[in-house]
């Protein structure tokens, strides 16, 4: 947005209604860079479906931890319990800790982006979430690759001593479609969160410019925003 300014006579002011009036109305605060533009229609669009999968697979596992858990106990004796309730600890943990975490994660972003939205331009917010989506990114990875070693047969050829050991050799009919479903859906997950890493980077370098100009004017802009100013005399 630009201002111009002209000397005129006091005795006779001159009037041009195509002159912006000063100071100005109010704007819409739009980011002007295109890689923030681009995080924010991220963060609008993609990352609502992004939540919705994570959610899908979260049920998804609880099914299946249910299940094998059920068939499992199912064939311990009672003397057995004990050291077999240890171990739920671990299914718990093989089914359900990525997707809680990126619940969580996901619902935070979010929120702040429709109630706080100045919040995610901060320094201390690219802190956090560039070290968080990254570990995302590589925890769903993991994860995938995990899942599709322990529960899908093609996959498992090497052995299962890194499965929980409700999971080792339980390949029924249900829980098998349950199996290839969440990985399915969760290659979807991993791939959104790299898409999402590399428009966070290009973003955070793109903030670090306005950094770097509000550092040097003094000025408080927002999301990308910078006003230009001209004054003429």
């Amino acid at each position: 947005m630009k201002f111009t300014t002209r000397s005129v006579s006091d005795a006779f002011p001159i009037s041009n209604p195509n002159q912006p009036t000063f100071p100005p109305p109010p704007q819409p605060s739009r980011p002007r860079h295109p890689a923030i533009r681009r995080l924010r229609r991220f963060r609008i669009v993609a990352q609502p479906i992004i939540l919705v999968l994570v959610f899908t697979t979260f049920i998804l596992n609880a099914i299946y931890a249910y299940c094998v858990a059920k068939l499992h106990n199912s064939d311990t004796t009672a003397s057995a319990t004990t050291r077999e309730s240890s171990t739920v600890t671990a299914l718990l943990f093989y089914t359900l800790t990525t997707p809680s975490i990126s619940i969580l994660h996901l619902t935070a972003d979010l929120l702040t982006h429709h109630t706080k939205p100045q919040h995610l331009s901060t320094k201390l917010a690219y802190t956090c979430l560039l070290p968080t989506t990254m570990l995302l990114t590589a925890g769903w990875l993991t994860s995938v690759s995990i899942w599709m070693h322990c529960e899908i047969p093609a996959f498992n050829k090497s052995g299962q001593s890194v499965c929980p050991p409700q999971v080792r050799g339980h390949f029924m009919y249900g829980i098998h479609e349950v199996s290839i479903a969440k990985t399915a859906i969760s290659w979807t997950i991993f791939g959104l969160y790299a898409v999402y890493l590399l428009i966070l980077a290009a973003g955070h370098k793109a903030q670090k410019r306005v950094w770097r100009i509000t550092e040097k004017t003094g000025a408080d802009f927002e999301h990308g925003d910078a006003t230009e100013i001209v004054v003429s005399v």
